[in-house]
């Protein structure tokens, strides 16, 4: 069996070293997809949906993307 490294052996190790950047050196911020009819966006940018329904995603004219929620139909009372 192989032994795994240890944190020095990562650190001893440039390349090894040089390829693992800190998880806060970058930061996402906005969305490439735009919210729609049926959508919302968290503070986070998370895309989420208010209401029940088929996810349908369009590419609009001027090159965006929206993403729209179409509500699902309600059935007939009998």
């Amino acid at each position: 069996m192989a032994a795994t490294p240890t944190h020095n052996d990562w650190a001893s190790n440039a390349s090894a070293a040089s390829s693992f950047a800190p998880a806060t050196s970058s930061c996402a911020h906005g969305t490439r997809i735009r919210p729609g009819l049926g959508v919302m966006v968290g503070r986070d940018y998370t895309i989420f949906a208010v209401v029940d329904g088929v996810v349908k995603f369009e590419t609009l004219p001027n090159g965006q993307r929206r993403v729209n929620v179409e509500p699902a139909p309600r059935p007939q009372a009998a």
